[in-house]
């Protein structure tokens, strides 16, 4: 039977796995004891309370240079020194003495009377006064403008009632001119004729004529030019409308856009609320300054044209 050597089952375990094993389980008590210390230990300075504390005064002083000579005097001596009072300063009284004055007054001798004439009354001119009355006249007005607009803006409208504005004489806007813009119908002209309108044909109105300047409100004396487009509109039943709003070169475009849309927008809502037209029939658009007239570089008033309304005939179906 053959003979084997014995070798143990496991080796050794090394001294240094054995002495980290130990120091482990080392730290791990001195961890758990202090965190038991500083759980439980309690901190006078560190803890929270509610009462109020009185705070130490603070006293500063300053320091005094004293002479050492009055150190060596007697103590009766010192006292005495600081008990007197200084002496009163005899301050002399000067008393001004009053001195008499006369005064004479001097006049200038006048060599000429100053109105050498009499003033001679000057003839009325009548041409000057009718134009001071008008002047007035017309301040007159715009203040009662002013009063009825007020008035109108502060009350309460009824369902379905369109706003109109009350007419102010402002200008700047052809307010008041009914006349037509160069190159176009009006609608006295367009209202005229017989049959129905063409495609393409279109039919302006001065702006002044429908809204005050910088506004969108239709003017109370543009009822009959609204009325007018409004028959127009009824002569010709198979016609779609299209309502463009045009303004002057004056201010930055996006915002005459905007208010030529407004005005487009304002006379197709007064034709649909107040006469009864089908909202289908009738398109809008602003161009704002787009299409001019009148060159841009033109005043204000040159520019009257460019503000305008143009109704143009998109479409006529025949019968």
């Amino acid at each position: 039977m053959a003979r084997y050597a014995t070798y143990p089952s496991a080796s050794p375990t090394p001294l240094t796995r054995k002495w980290l094993f130990r120091a482990l389980i080392l730290s791990l008590l001195v961890h758990l004891a202090f965190f038991g210390f500083a759980y439980w230990k309690k901190l006078e300075r560190f803890s929270f309370t509610s009462e109020e504390r009185l705070v130490l005064p603070q006293f500063v002083v300053k320091q005094t240079t004293i002479d050492p000579k009055l150190l060596d005097q007697p103590e009766e001596t010192r006292m005495t020194m600081a008990a007197s009072k200084p002496a009163a300063i005899a301050v002399p009284m000067e008393v001004p003495e009053p001195k008499e004055i006369q005064l004479s007054p001097t006049v200038a001798d006048v060599p000429s009377p100053i109105l050498a004439d009499s003033p001679k009354p000057k003839p009325i001119n009548l041409e000057e006064l009718v134009k001071t009355n008008d002047i007035s006249a017309g301040s007159d007005d715009k203040k009662t403008g002013d009063i009825a607009a007020a008035i109108l803006k502060e009350s309460i409208p009824a369902k379905n009632q369109r706003t109109v504005q009350v007419p102010v004489k402002r200008g700047g806007d052809g307010v008041g001119g009914s006349e037509g813009i160069p190159g176009r119908a009006t609608l006295d002209d367009a209202l005229a004729r017989t049959g129905p309108l063409a495609t393409g044909e279109n039919v302006a109105l001065r702006g002044g004529a429908l809204f005050d300047y910088d506004s969108a409100d239709l003017r109370r004396d543009a009822l009959d030019e609204m009325q007018k487009l409004g028959e127009l509109i009824r002569r010709n039943p198979r016609a779609v409308f299209r309502i463009e709003g045009h303004t002057d070169a004056i201010g930055s475009r996006d915002y005459n856009l905007v208010l030529s849309q407004r005005r487009a927008d304002e006379m197709k809502a007064w034709l649909v609320a107040n006469l009864g037209i089908d909202p289908s029939r009738i398109e809008t658009v602003g161009f704002g300054p787009d299409k001019l007239i009148v060159p841009a570089d033109r005043s204000i008033e040159e520019q009257q044209p460019n503000r305008r309304v143009e109704i143009v005939i998109k479409t006529n179906r025949a019968k």
